[in-house]
């Protein structure tokens, strides 16, 4: 009877070594030792009775004397806690008052105004250029005698009385000139020709002048055609004799 509970007892202690001794192994394991686990989940060992466990891959492994245990490799996943609510935001305090604005200073008093400066003395005035001398007045000549009357100068035309159309003709075999000439003391005004045929040339159509004034009228026709060709000037005539 003695006996059989001191066995219980040394029984015992050896399980409970084999299970400090098996806390130990897991420590070694869990901080960096080798994991012998067929299921990666559990570790199993085997405890002998000196207490003296060794790493199996399962129960069925271990002797019929030897004691034997497994641990989990991974515990129970934590839950994360929740994010607790956001604090109030604080409210930003009052803005405090403006302080009041510093009196103006005083005004400095205002300078003594400067005497006035003495008046510069007048420039002496130029001298004043020598004036020319001035030409002597003539003497005033006496009045001249009064000549005698001109002669008194010749009576201008009355104008014209009337206008008038003198004519001429002329035959133009190769070349020929007709002229028109007004009344003696009357001028021309204006002239030309007339039945000049179409194989004849016109050379000149023009005023005749005598002592410079117009008298008549001259026309000169050349015939290309190798028919004699008779034509005729005119002259129109202003008539300014009285």
């Amino acid at each position: 009877m003695l006996m059989n509970g001191f066995g219980e007892h040394i029984r015992a202690r050896s399980r409970l070594y084999a299970v400090s001794t098996a806390m130990v192994i897991l420590g070694s394991v869990l901080t960096g030792g080798a994991v012998w686990a067929s299921d990666h989940t559990s570790i199993h060992a085997c405890v002998n009775p000196a207490g003296i466990p060794r790493i199996v891959d399962g129960r069925r492994d271990c002797r019929h004397n030897e004691t034997a245990i497994s641990w989990g490799t991974t515990g129970p996943a934590q839950r994360q806690g929740t994010t607790g609510p956001a604090g109030p935001q604080g409210t930003t305090g009052p803005e405090g008052p403006q302080g009041p604005t510093g009196p103006e200073g005083p005004q400095g008093p205002q300078g003594p105004e400067g005497p006035e400066g003495p008046a510069g003395a007048d420039g002496a005035d130029g001298a004043t250029g020598l004036a020319g001398p001035a030409g002597a007045d003539g003497a005033t000549g006496p009045a001249g005698p009064q000549g005698p009357q001109g002669p008194a100068g010749p009576a201008g035309d009355s104008g014209v009385i009337t206008f008038y159309r003198i004519e001429a003709n002329a035959t133009a075999t190769t070349s020929a000139t007709a002229q028109a000439f007004c009344t003696t003391g009357d001028i021309v005004t204006g002239g030309g020709f007339s039945e000049v045929e179409t194989t004849s040339h016109v050379e000149s159509s023009l005023p005749l002048n005598l002592s410079g004034i117009p008298r008549g009228w001259s026309v000169t026709v050349r015939n290309i055609g190798g028919t004699p060709d008779s034509f005729t000037t005119y002259a129109i005539c202003a008539d300014i004799t009285p």
